[in-house]
């Protein structure tokens, strides 16, 4: 009955949690809260740790994060943990065995975080990573059984060896083995393993739309989530760099270390040689990917190279002006994790004096040749067997070349006593036959797979492997400055300017051609080119087309054209101001601002007088072209019919109320327009200057002193004119 009480009430509860998400997906469109919310946690600058935490608040907020009781049958380990690399399965049993000597506690993993399944078609995706995974466990892992439902980040490790235990499998430990090969039962288990492994634990499970909208997130949770058990250790210097090959596709090489720097992987005090090696050795991420998966498939723990070594490895530098050795390095790395010798973690099978060995001028043409074997045989083998969807390598073709790099690299150091492979080989003929005959028994002699080796990668941070084996990348890539400058320099040849005609695989050839006469070629070696520098703002001499650069004369460039016309509209304007604008007889006042015929001056006693079409006052003003929509009062428009022109007149922003140096006055603006016929005095003329009409105001009748002048106002309203061409109107202007 409680077994019963128990299913009815998980059955309710998932009902629940169900409709709930179905309540937020039905919500309408657009960004929707917790979308929102997430988005400005992860934009703040904080410990991974404490982002999670931030972000589990807002999700149970929302109904996108529930607790849910799960047994393991119904959990995998999600596809982006530890960059990709999921779980090491020979780390399952011997974190396992860890765990079951100290005592399994259920508390520890309680709560661990898990993802709901995406939908399809991600969903298809992910098993078929998941199922090759178990594929390549070698029966080290447990079936899929279709039951899953969820993904964790969290407990992994432990979960698998749960599952593991509970189904029989095989084990790389010997105390873990019944008479049969196979783990032990859970019941041979002390502590909470047998609940463990039958009836399971509580989890935070976490909505699918939220790995939806924020694709990256498992792998911050995972690397977040990574000391809640015994059974999950920090990450090695393998994981870390594939980390950071996936982590570049989406922030910089920087940002990244940064990041994986603060989860304290075992590497931490020296995970910038990782990144120098990520960044300059891994092919964009390929050789990485390579590393890992042949360790996987060996089942090799997760032993680490050592701050000396790795850092020995990243920084080693040979005396070779068209080899950086990205195979060497990746052969060194292959044979250190994949042999047997491992002391306080850290593999011994090869010592830093090994790498050194690399540097020695008197055989530099043995490690180039060595390492152009490494690479033939790269592209033999794993450059076609590489999954285009999920860029792993596959298939016969990965042990056989991992096999083939640590054999080569291994007699090429002498160190094969001791290796998995104490016998050693007569010489790197013998070991390239075995390579050969390995291939043909796979049957994987045959052409590239096109649509492979199309597949472009997006990493651009990193190094591809053509910038690490190619002669001339090699080149360019140590000389950037010969591909950041078009024009270059040399002491040996004066003030010429060069350019780079062409650059072969031991030749770099410049051109300096002069204003007149032949080019002069010089062709410089790669060992010379230090002797060279590029000039940003260098140029060769040329002559320009005529037919380029007659466009470009005054009168074929309309803004010219333009500013040409423009000027003749002011001269015009200027011109009538001066031989009809009233220069003298009238005054201006404050509050209000009017135009006035002025008193006589000196005491006379004479009344200043204008008789009919005496008094005239002509526009002036800056003016600007009238555009088609524009609606302006014709009293302010100045045109030619010739030139097809129109242009406004514009007065000035306001009357001073002191003296000004730069200030224009205009007092065609500053007459008082009416309504009354018989108040106004002026009305609304024009004067004809080089084809220019230019608007003037003349006297109707005589005007006399003190009597303020006034013009008649059209039918258009004040506001359809410019408001900075408006004349004053019957309320006062302000100085």
């Amino acid at each position: 009955m409680a077994h019963l009480q128990i299913f009815i009430a998980q059955t309710f509860k998932t009902c629940f949690l169900g409709l709930n998400r179905l309540a937020f997906r039905s919500m309408a469109p657009g960004i929707l809260p917790w979308i929102t919310e997430v988005t400005k946690i992860m934009e703040q600058t904080m410990p991974a740790g404490a982002k999670i935490k931030a972000i589990k608040v807002v999700l149970f907020a929302h109904g996108k994060a529930w607790h849910q009781h799960l047994n393991v049958d119904q959990v995998l380990p999600h596809v982006k943990n530890r960059g990709g690399r999921i779980l090491i399965s020979g780390d399952v049993h011997t974190k396992g065995l860890r765990m079951v000597n100290v005592g399994p506690d259920i508390d520890l993993v309680d709560k661990s975080v898990a993802w709901e399944m995406p939908e399809e078609p991600l969903k298809s995706v992910y098993m078929k990573q998941l199922q090759q995974l178990v594929d390549n466990s070698e029966g080290l892992l447990a079936p899929i059984n279709g039951l899953e439902r969820v993904m964790s980040t969290d407990a992994s490790h432990t979960t698998a060896f749960c599952k593991a235990s509970k189904h029989g499998c095989v084990t790389n430990e010997d105390k873990l083995k019944d008479k049969n090969g196979n783990m032990l039962p859970p019941s041979s288990f002390k502590g909470d393993f047998v609940t463990m492994c039958q009836s399971g634990w509580e989890w935070c499970i976490i909505s699918r739309d939220v790995e939806a909208a924020f694709p990256k997130l498992p792998e911050l949770f995972q690397r977040g989530l990574n000391t809640k058990h015994a059974a999950v250790t920090r990450a090695s210097e393998i994981e870390v760099a594939k980390t950071l090959c996936e982590l570049s596709q989406y922030m910089s090489l920087q940002e990244a270390t940064e990041e994986i720097r603060n989860n304290e992987p075992l590497c931490a005090t020296y995970i910038g040689k990782v990144a120098v090696y990520v960044e300059c050795f891994s092919g964009q991420g390929d050789l990485i990917h390579f590393l890992d998966e042949f360790s996987k498939a060996l089942g090799c723990t997760s032993a680490s190279l050592g701050s000396e070594f790795m850092s020995t490895l990243a920084d080693l530098k040979v005396k070779s002006a068209t080899a950086t050795l990205p195979f060497c390095r990746l052969a060194i790395w292959l044979a250190q994790v994949t042999q047997q010798k491992v002391v306080d973690g850290i593999a011994k099978h090869l010592g830093v004096h090994h790498i050194n060995k690399l540097k020695n001028e008197k055989h530099i043409a043995d490690v180039e040749a060595l390492e152009l074997i490494l690479k033939q045989g790269w592209e033999l083998g794993p450059a076609t067997s590489k999954d285009p969807a999920t860029g792993n390598f596959t298939g016969p073709s990965r042990l056989a070349y991992g096999k083939f790099a640590v054999r080569c690299i291994l007699h090429y150091f002498g160190a094969e006593k001791d290796s998995r492979e104490p016998e050693g080989f007569k010489n790197i003929a013998e070991i390239n036959d075995l390579y050969n005959k390995d291939l043909l028994k796979d049957d994987l002699l045959k052409p590239k797979s096109e649509k492979a080796t199309k597949k472009a990668s997006s990493r651009k941070s990193l190094l591809t492997l053509a910038e690490t084996t190619d002669p001339k990348q090699i080149f360019l890539n140590a000389n950037k400055f010969l591909s950041e400058n078009k024009a270059f320099i040399c002491k040996d040849f004066g003030a010429k300017v060069f350019k780079v005609e062409e650059i072969t695989d031991s030749l770099v050839i410049f051109m300096h051609k002069p204003l007149f006469g032949e080019a002069e070629k010089q062709s410089v070696p790669y060992q010379n080119i230090k002797e060279w520098r590029g000039v940003k703002d260098g140029h060769m001499p040329s002559i320009y087309d005529e037919k380029v650069w007659s466009l470009y004369l005054p009168e074929n460039v309309q803004s010219a054209k333009d500013e040409a016309l423009k000027a003749k509209a002011t001269m015009a304007m200027q011109s009538a101001y001066e031989s009809h604008s009233a220069k003298s007889g009238y005054g201006l006042s404050h509050n209000p601002t009017t135009v006035f015929i002025k008193e006589p001056v000196d005491g006379s006693t004479d009344v200043i007088k204008f008789n009919k079409g005496e008094f005239k006052i002509c526009i002036y003003g800056s003016v600007k072209p009238v555009k088609m929509d524009d609606k302006v009062d014709e009293a302010f428009i100045m045109s030619n019919k010739s030139e097809a022109a129109k242009f406004q007149v514009f007065a000035p922003k306001k009357l001073p109320s002191t003296a000004q140096t730069h200030t224009l006055i205009s007092p065609f603006f500053l007459i008082e327009k009416t309504e009354e016929p018989n108040q106004a005095n002026m009305k609304l003329s024009h004067v004809s200057v080089d084809g220019w009409s230019i608007p003037m105001l003349t006297n109707t009748r005589q005007v006399k002193s003190q009597e303020l002048l006034y013009m008649l106002k059209d039918n258009a309203d004040d506001d359809d004119k410019g408001a900075s061409a408006k004349p004053a109107t019957k309320k006062p202007r302000k100085a």
